[in-house]
C-alpha cells in the first residue's frame, strides 16, 4: 500500500467510529427501553480503543513509506548533487515554518488518535452514568 492509501483507510475508520459513537449517544439520550447504557458504554470503549490502535498502525505504515522515500531521495542527492534539491527543500521548509510556526510541531497522528479515544471516553461516561 502507498502512504496515501493508509491515510484514506485511517480517515474512513475514524469516520465510522465517530458515526457509531454519535449514534450510540443518540440511543443513550433517548432512553430506549431494553438498551443497557453500561453495555453500550463498553462497546464504545472497545470500539474507541480499537480505532486508536488502528490509527497508530496506519501511522506506523505511513512512516515506513516516508522513510523509504527519504532514503531514495538521499541516494538521488548523492548521485546528482548538482541538482541542489536539498537546498530547495530547506528553503521550502523555512518558508513553511514561518507560516505555520504555531502548529508545526503538533504531530497530526495525535489528533487522529484523539478522535477514537474521545469515543472511548464517551463509553466510560455511559458505563458510569445512572
Amino acid at each position: 500500500m502507498r502512504p496515501r492509501q493508509h491515510e484514506t483507510q485511517r480517515e474512513r475508520m475514524t469516520n465510522l467510529i465517530i458515526v457509531i459513537g454519535a449514534g450510540s449517544l443518540a440511543l443513550a439520550t433517548t432512553r430506549v427501553e431494553g438498551i443497557s447504557l453500561s453495555l453500550l458504554g463498553l462497546v464504545l470503549i472497545v470500539l474507541g480503543l480499537y480505532g486508536a490502535v488502528f490509527s497508530l498502525k496506519h501511522y506506523e505504515r505511513n512512516r515506513r513509506h516516508v522513510a523509504m522515500l527519504k532514503a531514495i531521495g538521499k541516494k538521488r542527492l548523492e548521485l546528482y548533487p548538482q541538482t541542489e534539491l536539498d537546498k530547495i527543500r530547506r528553503q521550502a521548509k523555512t518558508l513553511h515554518s514561518a507560516s505555520f510556526w504555531l502548529v508545526e510541531r503538533l504531530p497530526v497522528h495525535y489528533l487522529w488518535i484523539g478522535l477514537p479515544l474521545m469515543v472511548s471516553i464517551l463509553g466510560v461516561v455511559l458505563v458510569f452514568s445512572k
